[in-house]
Protein backbone atom coordinates (compact mmCIF):
# COMPACT_ATOMS: atom_id res chain seq x y z
CA UNK A 1 0.00 0.00 0.00
CA UNK A 2 2.87 2.38 0.82
CA UNK A 3 4.46 1.86 -2.59
CA UNK A 4 1.08 2.45 -4.26
CA UNK A 5 0.64 5.73 -2.38
CA UNK A 6 4.08 6.90 -3.50
CA UNK A 7 3.22 5.98 -7.09
CA UNK A 8 -0.01 7.95 -6.96
CA UNK A 9 1.82 10.96 -5.52
CA UNK A 10 4.33 10.87 -8.37
CA UNK A 11 1.52 10.62 -10.92
CA UNK A 12 -0.36 13.54 -9.38
CA UNK A 13 2.77 15.72 -9.34
CA UNK A 14 3.42 14.83 -12.96
CA UNK A 15 -0.15 15.72 -13.85
CA UNK A 16 0.17 19.16 -12.28
CA UNK A 17 3.50 19.79 -13.98
CA UNK A 18 2.29 18.79 -17.44
CA UNK A 19 -1.18 20.30 -17.03
CA UNK A 20 -2.62 16.98 -18.23
CA UNK A 21 -5.29 14.97 -16.44
CA UNK A 22 -3.77 11.61 -15.51
CA UNK A 23 -4.65 8.79 -13.16
CA UNK A 24 -6.15 9.63 -9.80
CA UNK A 25 -7.24 6.89 -7.41
CA UNK A 26 -10.95 6.88 -6.51
CA UNK A 27 -11.83 6.63 -2.80
CA UNK A 28 -11.74 3.09 -1.44
CA UNK A 29 -15.27 3.51 -0.06
CA UNK A 30 -16.61 3.18 -3.60
CA UNK A 31 -15.43 -0.38 -4.21
CA UNK A 32 -18.02 -2.95 -5.25
CA UNK A 33 -15.89 -6.09 -5.58
CA UNK A 34 -15.53 -8.18 -2.42
CA UNK A 35 -11.79 -8.63 -1.99
CA UNK A 36 -11.90 -11.72 0.21
CA UNK A 37 -14.26 -13.57 -2.15
CA UNK A 38 -12.21 -12.52 -5.17
CA UNK A 39 -9.02 -13.91 -3.68
CA UNK A 40 -10.72 -17.06 -2.39
CA UNK A 41 -11.68 -18.00 -5.95
CA UNK A 42 -8.09 -17.67 -7.13
CA UNK A 43 -6.74 -19.56 -4.14
CA UNK A 44 -8.96 -22.55 -4.91
CA UNK A 45 -8.63 -22.54 -8.69
CA UNK A 46 -4.83 -22.23 -8.47
CA UNK A 47 -4.47 -24.86 -5.75
CA UNK A 48 -2.32 -27.95 -6.24
CA UNK A 49 -5.36 -30.20 -5.92
CA UNK A 50 -6.63 -29.04 -9.32
CA UNK A 51 -3.31 -29.96 -10.96
CA UNK A 52 -3.20 -26.99 -13.32
CA UNK A 53 -6.74 -27.36 -14.74
CA UNK A 54 -5.69 -28.87 -18.05
CA UNK A 55 -8.64 -29.54 -20.37
CA UNK A 56 -10.16 -33.02 -20.01
CA UNK A 57 -8.68 -33.71 -16.58
CA UNK A 58 -10.30 -34.10 -13.19
CA UNK A 59 -8.90 -30.71 -12.19
CA UNK A 60 -10.65 -28.99 -15.09
CA UNK A 61 -13.92 -30.79 -14.38
CA UNK A 62 -13.74 -29.80 -10.71
CA UNK A 63 -13.10 -26.20 -11.78
CA UNK A 64 -16.15 -26.19 -14.04
CA UNK A 65 -18.30 -27.57 -11.24
CA UNK A 66 -16.97 -24.93 -8.84
CA UNK A 67 -17.87 -22.14 -11.28
CA UNK A 68 -21.35 -23.60 -11.79
CA UNK A 69 -21.94 -23.88 -8.04
CA UNK A 70 -20.90 -20.26 -7.50
CA UNK A 71 -23.27 -19.07 -10.22
CA UNK A 72 -26.12 -21.04 -8.66
CA UNK A 73 -25.31 -19.50 -5.28
CA UNK A 74 -25.52 -16.04 -6.88
CA UNK A 75 -28.91 -16.83 -8.41
CA UNK A 76 -27.55 -16.57 -11.95
CA UNK A 77 -29.04 -19.12 -14.33
CA UNK A 78 -27.80 -20.80 -17.50
CA UNK A 79 -28.20 -19.45 -21.02
CA UNK A 80 -31.55 -20.90 -22.24
CA UNK A 81 -30.15 -21.72 -25.68
CA UNK A 82 -27.59 -24.06 -24.11
CA UNK A 83 -30.07 -25.97 -21.96
CA UNK A 84 -27.84 -26.03 -18.89
CA UNK A 85 -24.68 -24.47 -17.55
CA UNK A 86 -22.33 -26.81 -19.45
CA UNK A 87 -21.57 -26.65 -23.16
CA UNK A 88 -19.58 -29.74 -24.12
CA UNK A 89 -17.28 -29.92 -27.12
CA UNK A 90 -14.56 -32.22 -28.43
CA UNK A 91 -11.43 -31.82 -30.51
CA UNK A 92 -8.33 -33.75 -31.44
CA UNK A 93 -4.90 -32.53 -30.37
CA UNK A 94 -2.56 -35.48 -30.18
CA UNK A 95 -5.50 -37.32 -28.64
CA UNK A 96 -9.23 -36.87 -28.32
CA UNK A 97 -9.98 -34.15 -25.77
CA UNK A 98 -13.35 -33.25 -24.30
CA UNK A 99 -13.88 -29.71 -23.08
CA UNK A 100 -16.63 -27.97 -21.15
CA UNK A 101 -17.59 -24.31 -21.29
CA UNK A 102 -19.60 -22.95 -18.37
CA UNK A 103 -22.16 -20.47 -19.69
CA UNK A 104 -24.59 -18.29 -17.74
CA UNK A 105 -27.03 -15.49 -18.47
CA UNK A 106 -28.07 -12.22 -16.81
CA UNK A 107 -31.18 -10.58 -18.27
CA UNK A 108 -30.82 -6.86 -18.82
CA UNK A 109 -33.31 -4.37 -17.41
CA UNK A 110 -33.94 -2.82 -20.83
CA UNK A 111 -33.28 -5.92 -22.92
CA UNK A 112 -36.85 -6.16 -24.24
CA UNK A 113 -36.55 -2.64 -25.67
CA UNK A 114 -33.32 -3.47 -27.52
CA UNK A 115 -34.07 -5.26 -30.76
CA UNK A 116 -30.77 -6.58 -32.14
CA UNK A 117 -27.94 -6.95 -31.41
CA UNK A 118 -28.59 -7.12 -27.69
CA UNK A 119 -25.92 -9.21 -25.94
CA UNK A 120 -22.67 -8.33 -24.24
CA UNK A 121 -20.52 -11.45 -23.84
CA UNK A 122 -18.10 -11.44 -20.91
CA UNK A 123 -15.44 -14.14 -21.16
CA UNK A 124 -12.59 -15.65 -19.16
CA UNK A 125 -10.94 -19.02 -19.69
CA UNK A 126 -10.56 -21.34 -16.71
CA UNK A 127 -8.25 -23.96 -18.20
CA UNK A 128 -4.47 -23.92 -17.87
CA UNK A 129 -1.58 -26.14 -18.95
CA UNK A 130 -1.78 -28.80 -16.25
CA UNK A 131 1.02 -30.70 -14.57
CA UNK A 132 4.14 -32.58 -15.58
CA UNK A 133 5.34 -35.18 -13.12
CA UNK A 134 5.56 -33.48 -9.75
CA UNK A 135 5.50 -30.00 -11.33
CA UNK A 136 2.14 -28.23 -11.16
CA UNK A 137 1.47 -25.22 -13.37
CA UNK A 138 -1.11 -23.59 -11.12
CA UNK A 139 -2.10 -20.74 -13.44
CA UNK A 140 -3.03 -18.23 -10.76
CA UNK A 141 -2.78 -15.20 -13.03
CA UNK A 142 -3.37 -17.28 -16.17
CA UNK A 143 -6.28 -17.35 -15.75
CA UNK A 144 -7.70 -18.04 -12.33
CA UNK A 145 -7.57 -14.25 -11.97
CA UNK A 146 -9.91 -13.60 -14.90
CA UNK A 147 -12.34 -16.30 -13.75
CA UNK A 148 -12.40 -14.96 -10.20
CA UNK A 149 -13.03 -11.43 -11.42
CA UNK A 150 -15.79 -12.55 -13.78
CA UNK A 151 -17.53 -14.45 -10.97
CA UNK A 152 -17.46 -11.40 -8.71
CA UNK A 153 -18.46 -9.10 -11.56
CA UNK A 154 -21.44 -11.33 -12.32
CA UNK A 155 -22.54 -11.05 -8.71
CA UNK A 156 -22.54 -7.24 -8.70
CA UNK A 157 -23.83 -6.78 -12.27
CA UNK A 158 -26.95 -8.86 -11.68
CA UNK A 159 -30.02 -6.65 -11.91
CA UNK A 160 -28.05 -3.55 -12.92
CA UNK A 161 -27.37 -3.85 -16.64
CA UNK A 162 -29.22 -2.42 -19.59
CA UNK A 163 -28.19 -5.20 -21.98
CA UNK A 164 -28.44 -8.95 -21.66
CA UNK A 165 -25.15 -10.32 -20.35
CA UNK A 166 -23.76 -13.72 -21.31
CA UNK A 167 -20.98 -15.12 -19.14
CA UNK A 168 -18.61 -17.54 -20.86
CA UNK A 169 -16.09 -19.37 -18.68
CA UNK A 170 -14.27 -21.14 -21.47
CA UNK A 171 -12.27 -24.34 -21.57
CA UNK A 172 -9.58 -25.24 -24.08
CA UNK A 173 -8.18 -21.72 -24.46
CA UNK A 174 -4.66 -23.05 -24.07
CA UNK A 175 -5.37 -25.44 -26.96
CA UNK A 176 -5.85 -22.73 -29.60
CA UNK A 177 -8.99 -21.11 -28.16
CA UNK A 178 -11.12 -24.23 -28.62
CA UNK A 179 -13.80 -23.31 -26.08
CA UNK A 180 -14.44 -19.87 -27.53
CA UNK A 181 -14.57 -21.41 -31.01
CA UNK A 182 -17.17 -23.93 -29.81
CA UNK A 183 -19.28 -21.10 -28.38
CA UNK A 184 -19.16 -19.11 -31.62
CA UNK A 185 -19.63 -22.12 -33.92
CA UNK A 186 -22.47 -23.78 -32.03
CA UNK A 187 -24.50 -20.69 -31.11
CA UNK A 188 -24.70 -18.67 -34.35
CA UNK A 189 -27.94 -16.96 -33.33
CA UNK A 190 -26.35 -15.64 -30.15
CA UNK A 191 -23.28 -14.51 -32.07
CA UNK A 192 -25.41 -12.58 -34.58
CA UNK A 193 -27.05 -10.74 -31.69
CA UNK A 194 -23.81 -9.95 -29.83
CA UNK A 195 -22.79 -6.31 -29.64
CA UNK A 196 -19.53 -6.66 -27.76
CA UNK A 197 -17.14 -9.16 -26.20
CA UNK A 198 -15.22 -8.18 -23.07
CA UNK A 199 -12.44 -10.67 -22.34
CA UNK A 200 -10.43 -10.98 -19.12
CA UNK A 201 -7.15 -12.88 -19.21
CA UNK A 202 -4.31 -12.39 -16.71
CA UNK A 203 -5.42 -9.34 -14.73
CA UNK A 204 -3.63 -9.90 -11.40
CA UNK A 205 -0.03 -9.40 -12.48
CA UNK A 206 3.02 -9.78 -10.26
CA UNK A 207 4.52 -7.88 -7.36
CA UNK A 208 5.61 -4.86 -9.42
CA UNK A 209 2.56 -4.68 -11.72
CA UNK A 210 1.08 -1.19 -11.63
CA UNK A 211 -0.95 -0.80 -14.85
CA UNK A 212 -3.90 -2.55 -16.42
CA UNK A 213 -3.69 -2.74 -20.20
CA UNK A 214 -6.34 -3.20 -22.84
CA UNK A 215 -6.80 -3.43 -26.55
CA UNK A 216 -10.05 -3.00 -28.42
CA UNK A 217 -11.47 -3.41 -31.89
CA UNK A 218 -14.31 -1.42 -33.46
CA UNK A 219 -15.51 0.22 -30.26
CA UNK A 220 -15.99 3.31 -32.39
CA UNK A 221 -18.84 1.45 -34.12
CA UNK A 222 -20.69 1.26 -30.80
CA UNK A 223 -19.97 4.61 -29.15
CA UNK A 224 -20.78 8.07 -30.41
CA UNK A 225 -17.78 10.36 -30.87
CA UNK A 226 -18.67 12.15 -27.65
CA UNK A 227 -19.07 8.92 -25.66
CA UNK A 228 -15.83 7.53 -27.09
CA UNK A 229 -13.99 10.63 -25.88
CA UNK A 230 -15.68 10.28 -22.50
CA UNK A 231 -14.65 6.64 -22.34
CA UNK A 232 -11.02 7.57 -22.96
CA UNK A 233 -11.14 10.28 -20.27
CA UNK A 234 -12.95 7.88 -17.97
CA UNK A 235 -9.84 5.69 -17.84
CA UNK A 236 -7.90 8.44 -16.08
CA UNK A 237 -10.13 8.27 -13.00
CA UNK A 238 -10.02 4.50 -12.78
CA UNK A 239 -8.97 2.36 -9.82
CA UNK A 240 -5.62 1.57 -11.41
CA UNK A 241 -3.74 3.26 -14.25
CA UNK A 242 -5.23 1.96 -17.50
CA UNK A 243 -3.24 2.08 -20.73
CA UNK A 244 -4.12 1.13 -24.27
CA UNK A 245 -1.84 -1.47 -25.82
CA UNK A 246 0.53 -4.10 -24.49
CA UNK A 247 4.25 -3.59 -24.25
CA UNK A 248 6.70 -6.09 -25.69
CA UNK A 249 8.06 -7.82 -22.61
CA UNK A 250 10.36 -10.67 -21.76
CA UNK A 251 8.59 -13.80 -20.47
CA UNK A 252 9.77 -17.37 -19.94
CA UNK A 253 13.20 -16.45 -21.33
CA UNK A 254 11.90 -15.13 -24.65
CA UNK A 255 10.84 -11.76 -25.98
CA UNK A 256 7.10 -11.59 -26.35
CA UNK A 257 6.07 -11.17 -30.00
CA UNK A 258 2.47 -12.29 -29.73
CA UNK A 259 -0.34 -10.84 -31.80
CA UNK A 260 -2.51 -9.46 -29.06
CA UNK A 261 -5.69 -9.34 -31.15
CA UNK A 262 -5.56 -13.13 -31.37
CA UNK A 263 -3.84 -13.90 -28.07
CA UNK A 264 -6.89 -15.04 -26.11
CA UNK A 265 -10.60 -15.78 -26.52
CA UNK A 266 -11.36 -12.29 -27.84
CA UNK A 267 -9.52 -13.34 -31.00
CA UNK A 268 -12.37 -15.70 -31.88
CA UNK A 269 -14.90 -12.88 -31.55
CA UNK A 270 -12.61 -10.61 -33.56
CA UNK A 271 -12.54 -13.13 -36.41
CA UNK A 272 -16.33 -13.38 -36.21
CA UNK A 273 -16.56 -9.62 -36.77
CA UNK A 274 -17.64 -8.76 -33.23
CA UNK A 275 -16.17 -5.69 -31.50
CA UNK A 276 -14.16 -6.52 -28.40
CA UNK A 277 -12.20 -5.09 -25.53
CA UNK A 278 -9.58 -7.22 -23.81
CA UNK A 279 -8.18 -6.46 -20.37
CA UNK A 280 -4.93 -7.94 -19.07
CA UNK A 281 -1.46 -7.15 -17.79
CA UNK A 282 0.52 -8.84 -20.55
CA UNK A 283 3.07 -11.58 -20.08
CA UNK A 284 5.53 -11.62 -17.19
CA UNK A 285 8.21 -13.81 -15.63
CA UNK A 286 5.66 -16.27 -14.18
CA UNK A 287 3.73 -16.78 -17.43
CA UNK A 288 3.36 -20.54 -18.10
CA UNK A 289 5.78 -21.29 -15.26
CA UNK A 290 5.30 -23.27 -12.06
CA UNK A 291 5.82 -19.95 -10.26
CA UNK A 292 2.42 -18.63 -11.43
CA UNK A 293 0.97 -19.25 -7.97
CA UNK A 294 -1.46 -17.56 -5.63
CA UNK A 295 1.42 -16.26 -3.53
CA UNK A 296 2.99 -14.50 -6.52
CA UNK A 297 0.01 -12.51 -7.80
CA UNK A 298 -0.36 -8.84 -6.92
CA UNK A 299 -3.42 -9.09 -4.70
CA UNK A 300 -3.99 -5.38 -4.06
CA UNK A 301 -3.58 -4.51 -7.74
CA UNK A 302 -5.87 -7.41 -8.71
CA UNK A 303 -8.66 -6.14 -6.48
CA UNK A 304 -8.29 -2.59 -7.76
CA UNK A 305 -8.16 -3.77 -11.38
CA UNK A 306 -11.36 -5.77 -10.89
CA UNK A 307 -13.13 -2.68 -9.57
CA UNK A 308 -11.79 -0.70 -12.52
CA UNK A 309 -13.12 -3.25 -14.99
CA UNK A 310 -16.51 -3.05 -13.27
CA UNK A 311 -16.62 0.71 -13.86
CA UNK A 312 -15.66 0.25 -17.52
CA UNK A 313 -18.36 -2.40 -17.97
CA UNK A 314 -21.06 -0.21 -16.45
CA UNK A 315 -20.09 2.66 -18.74
CA UNK A 316 -20.07 0.50 -21.85
CA UNK A 317 -23.37 -1.15 -20.97
CA UNK A 318 -25.05 2.24 -20.60
CA UNK A 319 -23.65 3.86 -23.74
CA UNK A 320 -22.94 1.33 -26.49
CA UNK A 321 -25.31 0.77 -29.39
CA UNK A 322 -25.22 0.32 -33.13
CA UNK A 323 -24.66 3.71 -34.77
Amino acid sequence: MKQLSILLLIVCVSACTNKTTLYQSPPLSGTVINQSSLLAHVKYLASDQLKGRETDTQGARASAQYIKNELINYGIGPLPQVGGYFQSFSYHLGRQKNGTNVIAYIKGNNADEILSPRYIVLSAHYDHIGASGDKVYNGADDNASGVAALLELAKVLKGKTKHDIILVFSDGEEDNLRGAKAFVDELPGIVRDTLLNVNLDMIAGVKNTSKLSYISHNLDQLLSDQKEEEFLRFQYSSWVPVQKGFKRERAAGMWNKRRWKLASDHGVFYRAGIPFIYFGVGTHQHYHQTSDTYDNINKEFFWRASNSIYLHLRYLDQHIGVK
